[in-house]
């Protein structure tokens, strides 16, 4: 049986349009990862609440709960066309404490924060691992009425050693610097623009991928985080930078035209991933060298 990924960050309770939803990028990425056939190892802090139910009667997903008087929930609201963000409440942080001792060697480790809940302490607890970074929730802020601004991430996550971090120039307007400057450090950057190019950083120089537009859109949120699942998915494949980013812009644009079950194409990766230490080193130079 092949190993488990561990994914780490809160799920939240989205208020959008009147209705209540399931969402954070812990949520969307374990989801996503279960839809293509990889058993996925979940840690996130949140009450006893029905919202888990897609997560906790998933059987590719395991999910260890922290206790937690509150959820973290955001009230999504438009304005000039464009979705902002408001943070009603926010549960308690995600420490090297609360990783259940079986889980801190798993060969891949997502580290997924949707508001800074992922200690930093995180990004060094796991020297046999590999780190995926969706770096959204290191570069958010909360003003005094709730709404949520861009803020510039801690200087340990600028400098941290990881395999992939994915972030958006949504995110923050100084996000290709931010991008530049990991690349140093980082063996994959990759920059979304949404329906544009997707800009990837590495050691040596930057690309563009192109993205195909969508057909038609059935859901948008928890696009970046699907990209992200994705991306994890095609770097264990062994597939080189721009095949990876590219299978996985096309893999998000179905999700976003079908929602999960467009995601099932991807099953097919899965089939080839080998969590063998010698071919994980291989591919992991291989992208490393790219």
């Amino acid at each position: 049986m092949k190993s488990p990924v561990l994914v780490i960050g809160h799920i939240t309770q989205d208020l959008i349009d009147g209705q209540v939803r399931l969402g954070g990028a812990a949520a969307y990425i374990a989801l996503a990862l279960s839809a293509c056939g990889q058993d996925v190892a979940l840690v996130t802090r949140t009450p006893e609440v029905p919202l888990l139910e897609p997560l906790s009667s998933n059987p590719r997903i395991h999910l260890h709960r922290l206790a937690s008087n509150t959820i973290t929930t955001f009230r999504h609201h438009f304005e000039t066309g464009k979705r902002q963000l408001s943070l009603d409440a926010c549960a308690t942080d995600i420490s090297v404490n609360d990783i259940p001792l079986k889980w801190r060697n798993l060969p891949l480790v997502f580290l997924v924060p949707v508001c800074g809940e992922c200690r930093l302490e995180l990004l060094s607890a796991f020297p046999e691992s590999e780190l995926i970074v969706g770096m959204q929730g290191w570069l958010r802020t909360v003003s005094k009425d709730g709404r949520i601004k861009p803020s510039k991430p801690p200087e340990a996550l600028l400098t941290a050693r990881m395999l992939a971090v994915t972030l958006s120039a949504e995110d923050h307007p100084e996000a290709n610097a931010f991008a530049k400057r990991m690349a140093e450090h980082c063996r994959l950057i990759a920059l979304t623009r949404g329906d544009m190019a997707i800009t990837i950083y590495e050691k040596l120089g930057q690309s563009n991928i192109p993205v195909k537009p969508v057909q038609h859109v059935h859901d948008t949120n928890g696009a970046g985080d699907v990209f992200t699942a994705l991306l994890g998915l095609q770097i264990m494949a062994g597939n080189s930078v721009n095949i990876a980013v590219s299978q996985a812009a096309q893999g998000t644009a179905r999700y976003v035209e079908k929602g999960m079950t467009g995601l099932i194409r991807a099953k097919k990766i899965v089939n080839h991933i080998n969590y063998d230490k010698t071919k994980l080193v291989r591919l992991i130079k291989n992208i490393s060298q790219m």
